[in-house]
This record gives structure tokens, C-alpha cells and sequence, in this order.
């Protein structure tokens, strides 16, 4: 298979993934409206990893298509997960990113109307703004307007310092309240702690805790191994020409998967590198005087993409397109009771496509199939040609994953 038709093959099923993405998820939820009228409905749910602006919703679910935004809504939420209230808030809009910090200590306010995330709902709320590299975090203590929590970089004399007013804001708003990293000064501006910290405080007032929902890379480790089903054909281009069918083998196949899971599309996407070995071998006798013998190790690296959708709780289904780049060591060997024959050795690095699909049980245990097309393994020969292709069935188990 040459490289222009492992690349069309590849582009052919990446593009086959893009219905399946853009497939839209619409969940129950509501809004209410600026005249305070709430509305259930259908929201399509984009897990937003920045505050929205615009939401798109259906009555029911076989109805059109709706769009709404911040102008005419003033909350809206899916189910127990999400809730997103609009508030017009001092926000400070200074940069984090190191070489545009600026020189000034204090925060460079704007006035703006956006959408907040609920993080803690009770006695004292927490909400949440994100926009790109933008994170600020505000509190809210009983019908009290919503304020902001003051963390700010600066830059000042060659040197970076941190403005963390919020830990004082935080001393002063739960006063009495004795949280060790509050008052070792070691709670960090992030919604994990500050999340913990607000539902610690709220404690039977605590009215609603929604989940965090924010996803974030997933790094993976999983052992596999299984069967293999090799088949390798001999061309001979020229006099004598023939054929040669080798006998289809089955043997031991072993592997690791390495994959990062992407924070986009609700961890549906990842990044698979899947090295594997095993090992073939077969006679072929040619006629009473004429034997060809075929050994052949392959080191398979897989590299890919896997998109991966639930059935139901605890099982998912998952296909894996790749290219593959295989280390190859291979002998061919002629033998001829009459004359002698040459050894052909063969040692070099292919690439070709593969293609996989299997089943997921509760994100620990998987059963796969894996198609490892024709590859060429005498290419660079002249006297001959060859096909080689694999087909395997593993069990993978997952001995490392990051917690989501």
C-alpha cells in the first residue's frame, strides 16, 4: 500500500468521525426568561469550557431548533450539572500570560454583563467566569450583590509577583471559620479548592454543589495481548514467475496502549500509540526438491485516533484509525536438494494503515480487533514481492489512568 493511499485511506475515516462529533446532544433543562417566565426545554448541552454567550435549545424533540442569548435570558441550567446565571459584574480583565503581564498591582476592572457559572449555591455562593486564558472566580453572600475574588500577576522589576487580596477577602467573609490552607495562606485560586473551601463553610446551609464538570487531559496506560492471524504471499516478478501462499498462522500478540484523552467533546477523542510484537514463521514446500521457509518478527507502533461512545453506564464502543509504523526483521530462506539457494535478509521500517473497533467495560477492561493492512516487505528487492497483513483479537487492562 503506497504512502498516497495510506493517506487518503486515513483522511477517508478521520472525516467519518466528524457526523459522529457533530452529533448534537440535547438534555433537559430550562431557562428564564428576562421577564422571569421559566421555560423547560431541550439545551444542547456543549460542555462549555468557556462562559457562553448564546444557547441553543428545542421545546420538544422533534421541534426546530432555537437560539437565545444573553439579552433575553437571565439564567439557564441542564438537569443537576449545569447552572449559568447572568450578572453584570466588575471583572478584571488583566492577562495572565507571562510576557503580557503588566506593571500594576491592582486589577484593571471592566464592568460587563455575562453569564457565571454556579459552583456552590447556599449561605455564601460561588460562581465562575472562563474566557479563553480568563479565570476569575466571584462570591455572592445571601441576596448581596455578586463580587469579585482578587488574584492578579504583575510584573515589576524583572521579577513576577502575585496580588492575592482574595485570601483576605475570603478571612474577612467567613469570619471564625478555621480552614487550615485558608489560614496558611496556601489556598490557590482554582474552583477545586476554592470549591471544597465553600461547601466546608456552608455546611447545612449548603443548598446545591455542582459538579466542577470541567474536563481536562486523561493520560492512560493498558497491557494487552491476545491472538494474532498472519498471512504472507511471495510474488517471484520474474522467470520462473509464480506465487507463493504461505499457510495462515496464528500466534501471540502483545502489547501497551498509550493514549491521551483529549479535553474537547466530552473525552470522546484520543491520542492512541499502540506498540505490539509478535512473531510469524511457516514452510513451503515447493515440489520434491524445492522448499522456501519464511521467518518474520514485526514491531508494530500504531498512532492514531480513537473516538469512544457509551452504550450505557458501564460499556462504551470505540474505533481506532491509525498509521502505522512497523519494524519489520524478516528471512526468506530457499532450499533445493540439487543446487544451492540464496538467504534473503530483510530488516527495515514500513508504514501502512490499521484499523481497529472493540468494546469498553467500566473504563478498565477491553476486547479489540485490529486490522493491520498489506504490507510490501520486499520492496526494495527486485527478484521479489511480497504481502504481508494481520488481523488480531486483544484483551487490554488499564494499570494507570489520571482521575477525571
Amino acid at each position: 500500500m503506497n504512502q498516497y493511499k495510506l493517506l487518503y485511506l486515513l483522511l477517508f475515516n478521520l472525516l467519518g468521525y466528524l457526523p459522529v462529533l457533530s452529533q448534537e446532544n440535547y438534555e433537559k433543562g430550562y431557562f428564564i426568561t428576562i421577564q422571569g417566565e421559566r421555560q423547560e426545554c431541550l439545551i444542547l448541552n456543549k460542555g462549555w469550557l468557556n462562559s457562553p454567550e448564546t444557547i441553543t435549545y428545542k421545546l420538544e424533540e422533534d421541534t426546530s431548533v432555537i437560539e437565545t442569548n444573553i439579552h433575553a435570558i437571565n439564567e439557564f441550567g441542564i438537569g443537576d450539572q449545569i447552572k449559568y446565571i447572568k450578572a453584570t459584574v466588575d471583572i478584571d480583565l488583566s492577562t495572565d500570560i507571562v510576557k503580557y503581564l503588566d506593571k500594576k498591582r491592582a486589577p484593571n476592572f471592566e464592568k460587563k454583563t455575562v453569564f457565571l457559572k454556579v459552583i456552590i449555591q447556599g449561605k455564601i455562593s460561588l460562581y465562575q467566569y472562563k474566557k479563553q486564558n480568563l479565570l476569575r472566580f466571584f462570591y455572592s453572600e445571601s441576596a448581596s450583590s455578586i463580587e469579585p475574588l482578587i488574584y492578579k500577576r504583575y510584573y515589576r522589576n524583572g521579577l513576577i509577583f502575585t496580588n492575592d487580596y482574595y485570601l483576605q477577602q475570603l478571612k474577612d467573609l467567613l469570619q471564625n471559620f478555621n480552614y487550615a490552607l485558608l489560614e496558611n495562606k496556601k489556598l490557590k485560586y482554582n474552583a477545586k479548592q476554592l470549591r471544597k473551601l465553600f461547601i466546608s463553610y456552608n455546611n447545612t446551609e449548603l443548598q446545591k454543589a455542582y459538579p466542577l464538570n470541567t474536563y481536562k487531559s486523561l493520560f492512560n496506560v493498558r497491557i494487552f495481548s491476545g491472538l494474532v492471524n498472519s498471512n504472507f504471499t511471495i510474488h517471484r516478478e520474474y522467470a520462473p514467475t509464480y506465487t507463493l501462499p504461505f499457510e495462515s498462522k496464528i500466534n501471540f500478540i502483545g502489547g501497551l496502549d498509550l493514549e491521551i484523552v483529549f479535553p474537547y467533546f466530552k473525552h470522546k477523542i484520543s491520542l492512541a500509540v499502540q506498540p505490539s510484537y509478535h512473531n510469524y514463521q511457516d514452510i513451503k514446500i515447493n515440489s520434491t526438491t524445492d522448499s522456501t521457509y519464511a521467518f518474520i518478527k514485526a514491531l508494530y507502533i500504531p498512532i492514531g485516533v480513537t473516538y469512544k461512545s457509551k452504550l450505557n453506564n458501564k460499556v462504551a464502543y470505540f474505533v481506532n484509525n491509525s498509521f502505522s509504523i512497523n519494524i519489520i526483521n524478516d528471512k526468506i530462506k530457499e532450499e533445493n536438494w540439487l543446487e544451492p539457494r540464496s538467504d534473503y535478509y530483510n530488516k527495515n521500517i514500513f508504514v501502512n494503515y490499521s484499523i481497529a473497533l472493540g468494546l469498553e467495560y467500566n473504563e478498565l477492561i477491553n476486547i479489540t480487533l485490529r486490522r493491520h493492512f498489506n504490507m510490501n516487505l520486499h520492496v526494495n528487492y527486485g527478484l521479489y514481492q511480497s504481502e504481508f497483513s494481520t488481523n488480531s483479537i486483544t484483551i487490554g487492562y488499564k494499570i494507570f489512568g489520571t482521575k477525571k
